[in-house]
């Protein structure tokens, strides 16, 4: 790693972090417990991961999809899903009440401002609805993107709801840690 910040050093927090997602943090009076910069890229949840020395499934993944809605345009919208997770279609499109896809690379920097693999869950270009896997949500610290590929920022479940105005959703339901359904899993199967 060549830079870390610690919670409570807001100045270096700020400097470690995208612009975008600082402001957002500064404008929320909500910081991450830690940041973290390496030498190198962590583009997947498995680089990331071994950065940060925690399991996969504390990494959260910010990935950017589009709603296509016959009588609109496509609607984007972002999930924050645990590393370890292939996000199914099925309750997505149950939760939006529309066909869903994933964005196509240069969809995804249009929309959020950043490049695969380095979209944080919050400080996009323009604001998206967000939805958080709840399993994500169940752990009391994990890592997601603070907006480029080399840069992580470790958060509570709190705070990244607080900062993304997230929904919290039930991608598989065998997984639902709280027992109970949400819109995204209303009963269907997740398509594995």
């Amino acid at each position: 790693m060549i830079e870390r910040a610690d919670g409570g050093d807001e100045a270096a927090l700020a400097a470690i972090l995208a612009p975008a997602v600082a402001t957002r943090c500064r404008a929320v009076r909500v910081w991450p417990q830690r940041a973290v910069r390496a030498e190198s890229s962590c583009r997947s949840a498995a680089e990331a991961a071994a950065l940060v020395g925690v399991p996969v499934e504390r990494i959260g993944k910010s990935l950017v999809f589009l709603a296509e809605r016959e009588e609109r345009a496509e609607r984007a919208f972002v999930v924050v899903a645990h590393g370890g997770a292939r996000v199914p279609l099925e309750p997505l499109e149950t939760l939006m009440k529309a066909s869903v896809r994933p964005a196509r690379a240069k969809e995804v920097r249009k929309i959020t401002g950043y490049e695969v693999g380095a979209v944080p869950p919050f400080g996009h270009a323009r604001l998206l609805p967000v939805y958080i896997d709840r399993v994500l949500l169940a752990h009391r610290l994990f890592w997601v993107s603070a907006g480029d590929a080399r840069t992580m920022m470790e958060m509570t479940p709190r705070s990244l709801q607080l900062l993304t105005a997230g929904r919290p959703i039930v991608l598989h339901e065998k997984e639902n840690p709280t027992g109970r359904e949400s819109a995204a899993g209303s009963g269907k199967k997740d398509g594995k």
